[in-house]
């Protein structure tokens, strides 16, 4: 489902890289669900999957990212090929690792949020959004 949202969310490219990643970074938290059970895959969920399960989880898995790369490269014509199979491993990796520890999933989960306690629990959107920025820039130079 967040491939499909991703496909009919971009279908022009976009100039502003900041848009860009405010709409993709909004687009994976309408997603809430898969970024909070993604983490358990390996550990649980593929734990008692027989090979062919889990051979036809991984091959599902690369259809969606090429999938992603190909949603990524219409909305970033300037990525190549390459460059947008890394920038979906990138922006996954970490919104797998954030999504957990953001204010959206403590809220969703009724864990107490202690703001007054520095640095730690955030909004997924504004963190999410300074790690793409890091990456494309890193990507696009």
């Amino acid at each position: 489902q967040m491939v499909a949202d991703a496909e009919v969310s971009f279908t022009a490219p976009i100039d502003d890289l900041d848009a860009f990643c405010q709409k993709w970074a909004a687009m994976l938290l309408r997603h809430e669900r898969l970024l909070s059970i993604f983490s358990i895959t390996n550990t649980i969920i593929l734990a008692g999957a027989s090979d062919e399960q889990h051979k036809e989880f991984r091959q599902q898995m690369h259809v969606d990212y090429c999938r992603l790369a190909a949603v990524a490269r219409v909305a970033l014509p300037q990525l190549d090929a390459e460059q947008a199979v890394r920038f979906i491993n990138l922006e996954n990796s970490f919104a797998l690792v954030l999504y957990p520890a953001s204010c959206e999933y403590k809220k969703a989960n009724n864990i107490t949020i202690f703001y007054e306690i520095g640095y730690g629990t955030r909004e997924f959107i504004p963190q999410f959004v300074a790690y793409l920025k890091v990456v494309l820039a890193g990507l696009l130079t």
